[in-house]
This record gives structure tokens, sequence and C-alpha cells, in this order.
């Protein structure tokens, strides 16, 4: 899940190189905290990935049976599928952390 969530965190990286093309018009801003920037954003995405596979592993680790599976299975596709739903409907996502 480590693999993933590194190749996951490279790969998600669009808005950070939207901020970095619109950075460059700032003056005030420095390449040093540009790229703390996107570090940090980049350990977040493998924060939560680690995060995502321990609560789809742990279960199934604990109690290995094929009803486990099945119902995680299940729970986390109905969730994406929904979460998918409210994106093409236009819903914006979810913000955790407000600013501003």
């Amino acid at each position: 899940m480590l693999g993933i969530g590194v190749v996951h965190g490279l790969a998600s990286n669009d808005e950070i190189l939207a901020l970095l093309l619109a950075s460059f018009g700032m003056a005030d801003l420095t390449i040093v905290g540009l790229l703390v920037g996107v570090g940090t954003f980049s350990l977040g995405v493998v924060a939560g990935m680690i995060a995502f596979g321990v609560g789809m592993s742990y279960p199934i680790l604990r109690w290995g049976d094929a009803k486990v599976r099945r119902v995680i299975n299940v729970v986390a596709a109905g969730l994406s599928i929904g979460y998918g739903i409210l994106l093409v409907a236009g819903f914006e996502g979810i913000n955790l952390l407000p600013i501003g």
C-alpha cells in the first residue's frame, strides 16, 4: 500500500502544477516554500493512502472470512460510486480543513 500511495501521490500533483504555474507571477514565494508545499501535499497523500490501506486490510486480516471481505468490498464500492455520482452532479468535494 505504501508503494501505491507514493505512485498515487506523484500522479495526483496536477493541482500542485497549477499552483506552481500561478506562483511564477508571485515575487514573495520562494522555491523552498514551493517545495515544502509540494512535499507536504505528497506526504499527505501517502499518509491518506496508508490510512485507507490499513482501514481496508485490517478487518480482512482480523476476521478473514469471505463474508467480511464481501461487506468491505460492497461498502467501498458503494462509497466510491456514490462519491463519483456527487462529483458528476457538481458537488465540489469534501474539505475537512477549509482555509479562508
